[in-house]
């Protein structure tokens, strides 16, 4: 009788499996191959996503949805900010989320979620979807 090589206990037919030239338990050599596959994907994983990036954007766009403020483009380099022109919208058709951004912040109570979006009542204080305080 054969020896397994990871538990070194005797193989028999019922629980054979030929792989690498030896003879394994069938459980044995699927903890063999998991850890094998684990520590090559870990050097992998090692050399390729610890790298820093070859390339970075420079500028990146930043609008600020609650506040209504206009889209403006902000620089990874510290202290550049160039601003850019409102995002225009139609008066039809326009979603409440696009009016949101392009409108300046008005002193009227918010009518949907910011959340998730259920329409809110004027006088509840919590969104009746989410919880989450109006």
């Amino acid at each position: 009788m054969t020896k397994c090589p990871r538990c070194g206990k005797t193989v028999y037919a019922a629980e054979k499996r030929l792989a690498e030239g030896e003879t394994w338990h069938h459980v044995c050599y699927q903890q063999h191959f998991k850890e094998k596959k684990n520590a090559k994907k870990a050097e992998i994983d090692e050399t390729s996503y610890n790298k820093k990036p070859d390339v970075s954007p420079s500028y990146y766009r930043v609008a600020d949805v609650d506040t209504g403020t206009p889209a403006r483009l902000e620089s990874t380099a510290v202290g550049i900010v160039k601003p850019v022109a409102p995002i225009s919208v139609p008066e039809t058709g326009a979603s409440p989320v696009a009016a949101r951004v392009a409108a300046p912040a008005s002193s009227s109570p918010r009518r949907f979620c910011t959340s998730c979006g259920v329409k809110l009542e004027p006088q509840w204080r919590f969104c009746g979807g989410c919880g989450g305080a109006v």
